[in-house]
């Protein structure tokens, strides 16, 4: 072959080089284990393992993503706990001063009010009061004898040591009975029973009448919160230890024993008692509650207790009236046509 012809050949080889050919290029690299071009089962191997590399990789990152995120979120917790600690902190000593200054202010008023003190002064009882001339009570009144209790209000006046006059009325104001007395008569209509009685006001009579075992004189002084007998008769009695008043005792009457229970704080009457000479409890009256009206130291309960004949009434004062004139006398007439009973 000559050598124009070698040329030519060559010159016809880049040729079609240029027309058909194309530069070649490296295939990128694949990690599918299942591509058909990988058939060398080392190379397979190498694949699997760069796939687990790049899956721990992976799983790593996630995980340190989560663990910043869960890191971020105690710090916030923390911050957040810190803050409701310094809040309750704070609650709690605003709580304990509060409590602390309300207790300080306790103990003071406790230490301020002055405590009342027993005094010494008084050695004898209080004498009756001559100033207390008339005495208007209006009251609540319940009354038991033996089981049978009955209640009802009453208006009771009170002329000095003349007369007095009670009115009873029942619930709905149906009248009960009204009383009227003075040192020489009495008379009481029983409207309950439609009946009239009158007679001496003795304690003997008045029990048979309205149930009260005292006569006009007796019943006047207690309901003044006074003793029925001369304050000058009794005598301080040595043997009472008790701390709640100063015992007085009057033996001066052959038939009973008189026993009055002064306060130690304010000599007001608060208990009086009356005992047969056997020692059998015949009068038993509690006084409670004084109360000042208009100068005067009045007993707003008075509870009397008549072992004997098994009564007991409770007067509940709800105003007295001090020193009023009358313009009409204490004495009712009484209704036609009605039965008088005498009581001697």
């Amino acid at each position: 072959m000559s050598e124009n012809e070698k040329k030519n050949g060559e010159n016809d080889l880049k040729v079609m080089k240029k027309k058909t050919g194309k530069k070649q290029t490296k295939k990128p690299e694949t990690f599918n284990i299942f591509n058909p071009e990988i058939t060398d089962v080392e190379e397979k191997k190498n694949q699997i393992e760069k796939l687990e590399k790049i899956e721990k990789t992976n799983n790593n990152s996630n995980f340190s993503i989560l663990s910043i995120r869960i890191s971020e979120k105690n710090e916030q917790n923390e911050v957040i706990n810190k803050q409701l600690s310094k809040f309750y902190g704070y609650l709690l000593y605003n709580v304990t001063f509060v409590c602390f200054f309300v207790f300080l202010i306790l103990l003071s008023a406790c230490s301020t009010v002055p405590k009342q003190q027993k005094s010494n002064s008084f050695t004898k009882p209080k004498e009756w009061n001559s100033k207390l001339k008339t005495l208007n009570i209006s009251a609540n009144i319940s009354s038991k004898y033996h089981d049978e209790i009955n209640s009802g209000s009453c208006k009771l006046i009170l002329n000095a040591y003349d007369s007095l006059s009670l009115m009873i009325t029942g619930p709905f104001e149906i009248p009960i009975g009204k009383l009227y007395s003075d040192a020489q008569y009495f008379v009481y209509y029983d409207a309950f029973n439609n009946q009239i009685l009158e007679g001496k006001p003795t304690a003997m009579n008045l029990k048979r009448a309205a149930m009260v075992p005292l006569s006009f004189y007796e019943f006047i002084r207690l309901l003044r919160c006074e003793t029925p007998s001369e304050p000058s008769d009794f005598t301080l009695d040595e043997t009472y230890k008790n701390d709640d008043g100063l015992l007085f005792k009057n033996s001066s009457n052959k038939d009973y024993i008189e026993y009055a229970l002064y306060s130690s704080f304010d000599n007001n009457l608060i208990r009086y008692q009356r005992k047969l000479r056997t020692g059998r409890l015949i009068l038993d009256l509690v006084y409670k509650d004084y109360v000042n009206t208009d100068g005067f130291q009045l007993a707003k309960y008075m509870i009397f207790n008549f072992p004997e004949i098994d009564t007991k009434v409770d007067l509940q004062i709800n105003k007295y009236k001090i020193n009023m004139d009358f313009n009409k006398l204490l004495r009712f007439s009484l209704p036609e046509g009605i039965k008088v009973y005498k009581v001697e």
